[in-house]
């Protein structure tokens, strides 16, 4: 029985093997390093919604004022993704990850300690810098494999 479509023989894929072990351990840890800044950014972004009644009580303001907290911190994610990936190119991906986490944090303490709804509206405002974490990550993960192998790696963990 003949097949109606001729198949091809695909060349095999050799897969290069790191230079040595500690860079496929550096290659992992940067990896889990990249989705927990991402998994943190994604929380950040989706945690607020559940619990706008209860802040809305604590902080004597309405629902409606709280929100607007949430609309600060996508316009400042929109404002700074425009340019934060592209400085990344510039001054280095890991510089601007670490700043980005950094900023996070900050916001995030901010926020937690709010006395009221304006310095929590600016805090989230700063978290919302951290909103290029996402592509900054994806532009690391998918950089060409040989720029991941060997001492690149390594530098990125150390």
């Amino acid at each position: 029985m003949t097949h109606p479509f001729p198949t091809i023989a695909m060349p095999k894929t050799s897969s290069v093997a790191p230079a040595d072990p500690t860079a496929k351990k550096g290659i992992i840890s940067l990896m889990v390093a990249l989705l927990a800044a991402c998994v943190a950014f994604q929380l950040n972004a989706s945690m607020l919604s559940p619990v706008l009644v209860v802040m809305a009580g604590e902080l004597r303001t309405s629902e409606v004022t709280v929100g607007l907290s949430q609309t600060a911190f996508f316009t400042s994610t929109a404002l700074f993704g425009l340019f934060l990936p592209r400085l990344s190119d510039i001054v280095g991906r890991r510089k601007i990850l670490v700043l980005m986490v950094g900023v996070m944090v900050l916001g995030s303490i901010l926020a937690a300690l709010a006395p009221n709804i304006t310095v929590l509206i600016i805090a989230r405002m700063i978290q919302g810098i951290s909103g290029a974490i996402v592509p900054v990550c994806l532009m690391v993960a998918c950089a060409p494999r040989s720029r991941m192998q060997g001492n690149t790696a390594r530098s990125w963990v150390s």
